[in-house]
């Protein structure tokens, strides 16, 4: 699979889930970005990274580059590595009582938007979540275009995966975890009057159709992210995660 993009290929370095074969470098790289430290601190990183796991490094033309992920933003930077596999759970363990912080997952009913998904992984990993549950079926799969969405995150958040979601949210509610849903209905709560510190499940739905009703049967209550009727699912991801 390739990876793109100087984030995302950092991740992969850094959290080793995937096995590496091929880095492909920009020719010239590490002297492109002379007004930002960031990226060319990151460029830097990579290459000693690469180095250190004797990974074999590659440079080549941006032609090929744009060749190699579909004229995709890779930002000088494409990595050869297996593909990323979930992990299936079939309900989340009893929360621990001695946490400080109460912990919160992400379950996402059949988000099929590749940039939607690495959107909330993002959101996810940086409101510090403690993973992500998708359908095992109807999702989008993961892929380099998520990993770029996500800026990384998607190779450093727990990701899981389930065979039937409605049982994962009773299964789980009967270990301990309040599960919340989302809607912009009228009559969802008001998102500031939710109990704070709660083990949380937030259960995000589809683009078109949001949650699917029968799922509703599951959940402890219904919230509306804000007034805006009319939010992005990974928007109201960010917003209700921000919140809890």
């Amino acid at each position: 699979e390739a990876l793109y993009g100087i984030g995302p290929v950092r991740a992969a370095l850094q959290a080793r889930r995937r096995d590496l074969y091929v880095l492909y470098v920009q020719n010239g790289l590490d002297e492109k970005h002379p007004g930002k430290r960031k990226a060319l601190a990151d460029v830097l990183w990579i290459m000693k990274a690469a180095k250190r796991l004797e990974l074999r490094v590659e440079t080549t033309s941006k032609h090929a580059l744009n060749v190699l992920v579909d004229n995709r933003p890779h930002q000088g930077m494409v990595l050869d590595a297996s593909p990323l596999e979930m992990v299936d759970i079939s309900a989340l363990d009893r929360p621990d009582a001695m946490l400080a912080r109460a912990p919160v997952w992400v379950a996402l009913d059949e988000v099929k938007d590749p940039q939607n998904f690495g959107a909330i992984l993002r959101s996810s990993h940086f409101f510090g979540v403690c993973g992500v549950v998708v359908c095992s079926k109807n999702s989008a799969p993961l892929s380099g275009v998520v990993s770029k969405a996500s800026a990384g995150a998607l190779e450093m958040i727990d990701l899981l995966s389930c065979k039937n979601m409605m049982m994962f949210l009773r299964d789980s509610a009967d270990n301990g975890w309040r599960v919340i849903g989302t809607s912009n209905s009228p009559e969802s709560e008001v998102l500031g009057d939710l109990p704070k510190n709660v083990p949380t499940i937030l259960v995000l739905g589809n683009e078109g159709v949001g949650i699917r009703p029968f799922l509703n049967s599951e959940v402890d209550c219904v919230l509306r992210p804000g007034t805006v009727d009319s939010l992005n699912v990974s928007v109201a991801a960010g917003v209700l995660l921000h919140e809890l």
